[in-house]
């Protein structure tokens, strides 16, 4: 949202300098470009996140908790989520998880989360969506050991992979 903010306002200017090169008659008409529209509808999605931002503490506070489910940690990015990874260098990531597929060299985009949740429940549904792209099940399956649990190997049995 605000990249294209940011377009509308620098076409504002390219507007503004067109009409400035424009004859005495000309400049005084000014094209309609409903600028406080765009501005207001830009700044009334940050009044929408900053609103649920102040419910949010509201209630962590009314309930003594320390955290909600959906947990706004930017105005302007808020989708994203921060994922606890307790890794050295980084304990907090603000980034998404992807679940991908490589097939011949090919990279096919499963999934794309931006809160935390437990990837290895994906894999039935990446098995899935490889048959629906090739027509067949896989041979094998390579992945982290987070997918390795009794439902998973079950249904790899079931299906020879």
């Amino acid at each position: 949202m605000s990249l294209v903010n940011k377009a509308r306002e620098k076409t504002e200017e390219i507007i503004d300098l067109l009409r400035s090169n424009r004859s005495n008659v000309d400049k005084k008409v000014k094209p309609r470009t409903y600028r406080q529209d765009g501005r207001k509808s830009f700044l009334y999605r940050d009044l929408l996140v900053i609103d649920t931002l102040c419910q949010q503490q509201k209630y962590m506070y009314d309930n003594n908790v320390k955290s909600v489910n959906v947990w706004i940690v930017s105005i302007h990015q808020p989708h994203i989520r921060p994922i606890v990874r307790g890794k050295a260098g980084a304990h907090t990531e603000f980034r998404p998880k992807i679940s991908i597929s490589v097939v011949d060299g090919w990279s096919f985009l499963d999934n794309i989360r931006f809160d935390a949740y437990n990837e290895g429940i994906e894999l039935i549904f990446q098995i899935a969506q490889y048959k629906t792209r090739f027509g067949y099940c896989p041979e094998s399956v390579h992945a982290d050991k987070i997918y390795r649990n009794n439902v998973n190997r079950k249904y790899c049995i079931k299906y020879g992979i």
